[in-house]
Formats: C-alpha cells, structure tokens, sequence
C-alpha cells in the first residue's frame, strides 16, 4: 500500500467517526435551543394571559407602564438567574445591556424578560462549545501522536489557544453571541409587529419555531467548522513537534470543486493555514491532511524508524 493510500484510508476512518460525533453534538444543540424556546413562548403566552382583553392586546396596552411590583419581580428573577447559571463574562456583559436598556413599559418588560431566557440559554451554548472544541483538540493531539510518535507539550494550554483563537476574524464565541444578537433583533420585530397588528399567540409561536430553526441551523454549522479548525490546528502543531516540514491536503470523496483542486497536494507545514490551504476550506468542511512522507519516508516509518518519533 503507498503512502498517499494509506493516509487517505485512515482519514477517511476519522471523517465517519467525526460525522458520527456532529449527530450527538446536534442533538445537544437542538435541546438547548428547544428549551430556551420553550422558555419564551411561556414569557409571550403569559404576556397575553395577563394584559389581553377579548379582541387581543394593543399596542397601547402593551406599551403602558408597569407596576413597581412587576419591577422588583424582574430584579428579583434576573439576580436568581444569574446565580443559577453562573454565567460566562460574555453572559453577564448581556444580562448588563438588557437591564441597562429596558424602558419601563409592558413590553420592553416583556423583552427583558425573554432577553433574560436568550442569554441563559446562548450562555449554555458558548459552553457547550467550549467543552467541545477543547475534547476534540486534545483527542486529536493524541491521535496524530498515536501515528507519528511524540505528543504535545503542555497540551492543555495548547488546546485553550487553539480554541479560543480567530477564524477569518472572529472567534467561535463572538459567532454564537452574533446569533443572539441576530435572536434579540429578531423577536423584537415579531413582537412589535404581532402586537401592531393583533395577532393571536399560536401564529407568533409559528413564527418562533421558524426563527430558532434558523438560529440552531447556524449553530450547527459552526460547531461542524470549528471542529475542523480546531482539528487542523492540532495536527499543525503534531507535524511540527514531530519535525515534519510538509504536510498534504486529503479531499473527502464528496468534497466540493474548492476542496478537490487541493487534493493530494503537499504545502509547507509553517505557511498551513486553515481556511487557505487545510481545512475547513468552507463551513460544514469534512477534509483532512497527513504528514507528508516520500515513499522512502514513508517506508522507514513503517519499520518504526525513531527519525519520526516511532520506537
């Protein structure tokens, strides 16, 4: 078997178990997200419930002051809130906004209120991705290790900078606290609308449904590409530690025309980077890459030559 062969073989093996491992990942993003749905469809019904008359709510109605009784209740649910779920620095900074911005009337109340539900539920996300990100970094240190011989250094901290670093200009985290801001704007124009126009609580919900599923699409998409970021990274940081000074591009079989223009092509391990040369190439991107090895190489690897790391 030659070496391009067996790489492609062994990669291929990874990419089926990694596309295995984005379905359990996706069930946990749908669950997030059907819960802070959930959340706020009862903030919206319990809105109705308490200001509607027979014909519906206005928006007069909704825009009438609230009582200081319905003040404390919201400070008095945000503190809670807040302790429970211990938020991230992201998370508090929001929570910070919402309070800062809410104007005393039913329905700026009614967005804080639903605001409060975004970043719990945007705050569980960032670290479920968090975790995540970090796993499969080290899983993949100690892969590449397993093939070439000598594993990271300090690989922990290696991983939380790996993570947490830039991808065309923005970290994972900035992305997904996007989404809530993209949420935020969202929701406030559906309810501002439905209330303008007086519609009845089961079409908003409809309307709700839709917009998460766009929002959780998002979110899966970019846990599938920071996978692959963070999986690229580690191997770049493998083939150095090993002393590899070029590595080559291996295409998916259905990888996209960018992808296959790549394939089989060997770059320099120093100039790798993802997004240019390695993957992801593109956002839901499940291509790889290998040490390069000449056929001699790649021969003397095989007999468990210490010049790779293999004794």
């Amino acid at each position: 078997m030659s070496s391009r062969t067996y790489w492609k073989n062994r990669e291929e093996e990874q990419r089926k178990k990694n596309i295995r491992d984005e379905a359990e990942y996706a069930k946990e993003i749908e669950k997030i997200y059907a819960n802070m749905m959930d959340e706020i469809q009862k903030e919206i019904n319990g809105f109705y419930t308490k200001y509607a008359k027979a014909e519906g709510i206005t928006i007069a109605e909704a825009k009438k002051r609230v009582s200081k009784m319905d003040i404390d209740a919201y400070s008095r649910k945000a503190e809670q809130y807040v302790k429970d779920k211990d938020f991230s620095k992201e998370a508090n900074e929001e929570m910070r906004l919402y309070n800062a911005a809410m104007k005393i009337n039913r329905l700026e109340m009614l967005k804080a209120n639903i605001g409060m539900h975004l970043v719990g539920g945007f705050d569980e996300l960032q670290k479920y991705f968090e975790q995540i990100l970090t796993e499969k970094t080290l899983e993949e240190f100690e892969r590449q290790a397993g093939i070439l011989g000598k594993s990271i250094q300090n690989n922990a901290k290696m991983a939380h900078s790996i993570v947490n670093a830039s991808f065309h200009n923005a970290k994972y985290s900035d992305r997904i606290w996007m989404y809530q801001d993209m949420m935020k704007a969202e929701l406030s124009k559906l309810l501002q609308t439905g209330l303008i126009q007086g519609k009845n609580p089961r079409i908003l919900a409809r309307h709700l449904t839709k917009l998460f599923g766009v929002s959780r699409k998002n979110a899966e998409r970019l846990m599938i590409t920071e996978l692959s970021r963070v999986q690229a990274e580690a191997q770049k940081q493998s083939y150095i530690r090993n002393g590899f000074d070029e590595y080559e591009f291996i295409a998916e079989p259905t990888a996209c025309p960018i992808c296959r223009s790549l394939d089989g092509k060997h770059f320099k391990v120093s100039k790798m980077m993802p997004g240019e040369n390695a993957h992801p190439m593109h956002p839901n991107c499940h291509c790889s890459t290998a040490a390069y090895m000449d056929d001699k190489e790649y021969r003397e690897w095989l007999d468990g030559y210490s010049k790779h790391g293999m004794n």
